[in-house]
């Protein structure tokens, strides 16, 4: 199976520029339970892996993305099963490990929160965006979430 996801990538000059590429599975970064993202934020570590990495990126290439909401699609840890909804927010995701600027994921189950199967991914990004400290936050990452399916749904690199 494949995956689409904005790949990071940083030059000599330490610039960040970045591309939508589809992947193999086997790119997917070690971990037991495997996820559907069906959505993510833009908060300001994110800008700073966006921009120049901010240190916070160990190694390249990179997906960034510091949460997630989506659906397990497999797993080997015995707290969630196929279906389940889930969350990720922090455990060092878009820094140290791949995050969520992907259609799927791959992650240590002690990072996940499960959610009811009636609270959708996207309620989970609004209630996230409620309680951003600005609006400005906010605005961000509804744009940025405009912005990913936009580029999710197209070829070109940005």
């Amino acid at each position: 199976m494949s995956f689409r996801a904005l790949v990071l990538t940083q030059g000599a000059d330490r610039k960040v520029s970045g591309s939508v590429e589809t992947l193999d599975d086997s790119r997917l970064p070690a971990g037991d339970v495997t996820v559907a993202v069906e959505c993510s934020t833009l908060n300001y570590k994110d800008g700073l892996v966006l921009t120049s990495g901010g240190g916070l990126v160990k190694t390249w290439p990179h997906v960034g993305g510091i949460d997630f909401a989506g659906t397990v699609e497999a797993s080997d840890n015995p707290a969630f099963k196929p279906g389940d909804k889930v969350v990720l927010n922090g455990w060092r995701g878009g820094e140290l490990h791949w995050g969520g600027y992907a259609t799927r994921a791959r992650v240590t189950g002690g990072g996940l929160v499960g959610v009811r199967a009636s609270f959708s991914a996207w309620r989970w990004r609004s209630v996230r965006r409620w309680f951003s400290a600005s609006r400005l936050r906010s605005a961000s990452a509804c744009a940025a979430s405009a912005a990913w399916r936009a580029a999710s749904a197209s070829d070109r690199s940005f």
